[in-house]
C-alpha cells in the first residue's frame, strides 16, 4: 500500500487499526517514507488518541490483548518515526513520554514492553532531553531489571546505558542516594550473573559501572566496595574464555 491509498483510507474512515498496520509495513519496507506518513494529517491524531486512552484503562480488565496490540502498533510506528528529528521534538514537546512510560510495566505483554523500551532506545540516540531527566524512565528500568525476563533486562539495560550519557549521567548520580539506587540493583544482578556464567548481562553491566565510575562521588563509594563477585574466581574463569569480559573487568578496575 502506497502514501496515497493510506492517506485515502484514512481520510474515508477505514478501520484504524488496519491503515495503521498498512503504514508499519511501509516503514518496515523502507523508514524513508517516515516523514511522508507523519504529514497525514489523520496519524498523529490516531496514534494519540490510541495510546492515551489506553493510557487511562491500562490497570483495568479493559485493557486486554486487543488494546495491547493496537499500542504496540503505535509504538512501533513512533519508533520508525522518531529517526525524523522534528517528529522526536513534537513527540517530547507533546510530552507523549508521559503517556508511554506506563506501558514499560505492562504485565499483559511482554512484546508491548519491548517495542517501548526499543521507542525509548530510539529517542536516548540523541542523548538524554532535558524534558526527561527527572521522569520515571530510569527508576522503571531498574524496575524491569530487577525483576523482568533475561531478554528484558538486557534492552533495558542497554536503554540505560544510553540514559547514562553527559548531562544524563550527571543527573543520574548527582548525589549519592541517587547512585546507591542505582547500585543495590545492578550490583546484586551483576553478582547472579557472574554465578551464572551469564556472560550477556555481565558485559553490559561492566559497560555501565565503568561509565558510572567516570564520576567522582560514584568513584569513591565503588572504590570502598566492588560489587560482590567480581573477584571471584567464577569472574577470573569468564576472563579466560571471554577476551571482551577480560577487557571490560580491567576497565573497571583501572577506572577505581
Amino acid at each position: 500500500m502506497d502514501i496515497k491509498t493510506i492517506s485515502r483510507q484514512f481520510a474515508e474512515g477505514n478501520d484504524k487499526i488496519l491503515v495503521l498496520k498498512s503504514c508499519l509495513e511501509l516503514l518496515k519496507k523502507d523508514e524513508t517514507f517516515a516523514r511522508e506518513l507523519w504529514d497525514i494529517n489523520e496519524l498523529p491524531l490516531v496514534i494519540l488518541q490510541i495510546i492515551t486512552d489506553s493510557f487511562y484503562i491500562l490497570s483495568t480488565p479493559q485493557f486486554n490483548k486487543e488494546k495491547s496490540d493496537e499500542v504496540k502498533v503505535c509504538i512501533d510506528i513512533l519508533r520508525s518515526l522518531i529517526e525524523v528529528g522534528e517528529i522526536r521534538d513534537f513527540f517530547l514537546n507533546a510530552k507523549l513520554d508521559y503517556y508511554i512510560y506506563p506501558f514499560l510495566m505492562s504485565a499483559t505483554d511482554e512484546s508491548l514492553k519491548i517495542s517501548t523500551l526499543c521507542l525509548f532506545s530510539a529517542i536516548l540516540k540523541e542523548g538524554l532531553p532535558e524534558s526527561m531527566k527527572g521522569s520515571e524512565l530510569l527508576p522503571l528500568l531498574l524496575k524491569i531489571v530487577d525483576s523482568d525476563s533475561e531478554v528484558c533486562q538486557i534492552m533495558a539495560l542497554q536503554t540505560m546505558d544510553l540514559v547514562l550519557i553527559d548531562a544524563g549521567l550527571d543527573y543520574a548520580v548527582q548525589t549519592i542516594d541517587r547512585f546507591q539506587a542505582i547500585d543495590v540493583v545492578l550490583s546484586a544482578i551483576l553478582t547472579k550473573a557472574i554465578f551464572a556464567n551469564n556472560k550477556k548481562l555481565v558485559k553490559i553491566l561492566l559497560k555501565i559501572y565503568s561509565r558510572l565510575c567516570d564520576k567522582p562521588n560514584v568513584y569513591h563509594k565503588l572504590k570502598e566496595k566492588i560489587p560482590e563477585g567480581l573477584d571471584s574466581k567464577e569472574i577470573i574463569r569468564m576472563c579466560e574464555d571471554d577476551k571482551e569480559i577480560k577487557e571490560l573487568r580491567s576497565k573497571f578496575f583501572k577506572s577505581i
